[in-house]
This record gives C-alpha cells, structure tokens and sequence, in this order.
C-alpha cells in the first residue's frame, strides 16, 4: 500500500485538495450511495479513508448498521477496493475530464440545497454552475410523452429561458428532453441532474444533449465518474431537482408515472406544484389532471409560471389576477385577523388553490369556508378568479 494512498484530514473552511480527494475516493466506493457516503463523511473524509483501508469494520458499521448482514462482506469489499485507488489520482481524472467536485462547505455550493432536509453529501459538476443562482423552474414529466406534451414542454422551456429562467430537469426522454431542448434552441442555460456519472450519459441517445448542457448551462450528479444508472439512483435524482427549483411544473404525466415522486419531494420541501392541463382522454395527462384536483396549480403557458415565480411584471394577465376581486379603495387594507382567516392565509401562502383543496388543508366547513373567503376578497388579501384563490 503506497503512502500516497492515504487522504489527511484538511483543515477547516472551504474544502482542500485532501479532504476534496478523499471524498471522492469514499464516493468511488462500490455500493456506497449518498446515504453511506454521507455517514462517512461525517467522521471526516481523511479519516474514514485511513479506516476503510485498515479494513475497520466499526466505521463501516457506522455506514450500514451494525446488524447489517452484509457488513462483513461489504467491509472486505471496500478495503480491497480502496488498497488499490490514489485518492489524489482519482481527484486529478474528475479536474482533467472538467469536473467541479462541490461539497456543502465549497463557496460554489447550491444555495438552495442549504438547509434542504435531504441534502446530497458531495455534488460532481461539469459547466458553470452560477446558472442556478438564476430563479429555478423545473420542467419534468413522463418519458412516454405524447406529441401534445412534447410541443407544450419545448415551449415552456424556451419562453422560460427567454425571461431568464434557469429550467432544471433530469434529461429523461421524453418531458425532460423536450424541456430542454427548447431552452438551448432559444439560447438560454440550463442546469440537468442525473443518475449517473457525468460520463455515463442516460439514455445514450442524450448523449449531445448531456454534453451541450454541460458546455451551455450546468450537468449535476452525486455520482463519481464511471458510475452506471441504477433504479434508485432517480429517486434520489428527483429530489435534487425538487431543492433546486423555486416551482415543479409537471406537464405530461400517467397516473403512476416516477413523476409524482418529483411533486412529493416539492411538496415536502414547500415548493409550489403546477400542472399542464390535458385532454381527460389521454393516459398521458392522467396523472396531471389529477394534480389539478389535488395540489397543483394550473399552468397554461410560461406566463402562468413567471407570474407564479413574481416574474410577470405588467403583463395583463397577471394584473389581472392580482386585482379580481380587490377591494375598492376605500376598504379596509387589513385582512381579518381571526383563527379562520389567519387559517386560510397560512393555506394560501403555498400558492393558488381551488376552495375544494382549502377545505382539506383548513378543515372547515363549506359554509365557513365560503363566508371567510368572501371576508378576505373583500378586504383585498385574497383574490378570486376562476374559482381559483390567491394572495393579493
């Protein structure tokens, strides 16, 4: 075993070459995943490196379980793997291939990803990662998109780009595709995340759209070189792109498509959902039309999500919909303030929603419900339009 083989600990602050080796030499690991990754690192890269090499069976412990039934086999697995890699060799291939190798201490880390309550323990990175301090609208739907979707989801994707969005999505066939290749046809930079290493492309047929939003915008993975797609790599994928957007827009979707864990990871992490609305005829717009029903708001075109994001400016629609059902000047400028109104204002702070969904989060009756409703319109807190209400 050379010396060169063994990591030292760095010092505090943003992340040295050492710590920076290590890490991606414990990320390298077979069957480690961001879960163990993130066990380990927390007792110091340096230091868990030194431990795997000496084949420590209680540091592994400490990534698996204890009880794991594995744990002496993954323990043999680890140290044999890790006595034949020079942490500072594989740091170098990830520089030379153009890869950016972020942790939560780097100064380029992802600012929404602070504070996120699944953080990923190290990100892999290829192009300028600035784009996502851009405001974030992720375009995401089903890989057995219709044409209806595709021709929705490119136009999304370019008029967003036009305003200055940064559309995030995890460069799948179909809905992800499209998405992004409407955002580079209008010039505009996108950020991809993926389930596999940075030059592992999924599918292969992606392969020029992967490199071009690598060179245009960014390409994320928490996966290190080499490493092939696996089933519950996407998962974890999803709810990346879920912290990294400030809106999920779902636009095509079957009623158990891998999307809605998308929405799930959005809704955990309070991020507004949006929906296209589609033909009632077709599979493909199932599991968006339901989100309709239950959580989302609707999205028409790219103004309907700028207007969402605060990004509409003057544009008609969204003075319209702020000022439907506004007060006249002389009303009272004050909602409220009483437990149902605060109730449904804490409801609504969320984004849009019809008075079937405010029910569910408020648990009030309909009468009340209607009652408090017409309280706020009229005070110019809450706006109406299309039986649909908003914040003011």
């Amino acid at each position: 075993m050379s010396d060169t083989s063994r990591a030292p600990k760095s010092a505090e602050g943003v992340p040295g070459d050492d710590e920076l080796a290590a890490t991606v030499a414990l990320a390298s690991l077979p069957e480690v995943g961001p879960k163990r990754l993130a066990l380990l690192l927390a007792l110091g890269p340096g230091r868990a490196w030194e431990a795997i090499l000496d084949g420590d069976r209680d540091t592994v412990a400490k990534a698996l379980g204890r009880h794991s039934r594995r744990l002496d086999d993954i323990t043999r697995r680890w140290c044999a793997a890790a006595r034949i890699v020079d942490p500072r060799e594989v740091l170098d291939r990830h520089r030379s291939a153009g890869v950016t190798i972020l942790t939560p201490r780097s100064l380029a880390w992802p600012k929404r990803l602070s504070g996120d309550p699944d953080p990923p323990p190290v990100l892999f990175a290829k192009g300028d990662v600035s784009v996502l301090e851009n405001r974030c609208a992720a375009v995401v739907g089903t890989r057995r998109c219709t044409p209806y979707g595709r021709g929705v989801a490119r136009r999304l994707g370019s008029e967003l780009a036009e305003a200055g969005v940064t559309v995030v999505s995890g460069l799948a066939r179909g809905i992800d595709t499209e998405a992004h290749r409407g955002v580079l046809g209008a010039g505009g930079r996108p950020a991809g995340v993926v389930g596999s290493g940075l030059d592992v492309p999924y599918p292969s047929a992606n392969r020029d759209l992967w490199s071009r939003v690598g060179s245009e915008g960014v390409l994320l993975s928490e996966h290190p070189l080499g490493v092939g797609p696996r089933q519950w790599h996407f998962p974890a994928r999803n709810r990346l792109i879920a912290g990294l957007a400030e809106v999920v827009v779902v636009v095509e979707s079957h009623r158990h498509s891998g999307t809605h864990h998308t929405v799930d990871e959005a809704l955990v992490r309070d991020r507004p959902v949006m929906a296209v609305p589609g033909p009632v005829t077709s599979p493909a717009s199932d599991g968006t039309n339901a989100l309709l029903v239950e959580c989302a708001v609707p999205a028409r075109d790219a103004l309907d999500v700028l207007c969402l994001l605060g990004l509409g400016g003057g544009r008609s629609r969204c003075v319209e919909s702020s000022s439907v059902g506004r007060s006249s000047p002389g009303a009272p400028k004050c909602p409220p303030d009483d437990a149902s109104s605060r109730s449904l204002l804490d409801a609504l702070a969320s984004g849009p929603a019809p008075p079937e969904r405010l029910a569910v989060l408020t648990g009030m009756s309909p009468s009340a419900l209607a009652s408090c409703l017409e309280r706020l319109v009229q005070s110019g807190a809450v706006a109406e339009e299309g039986g649909w209400y908003s914040l003011c």
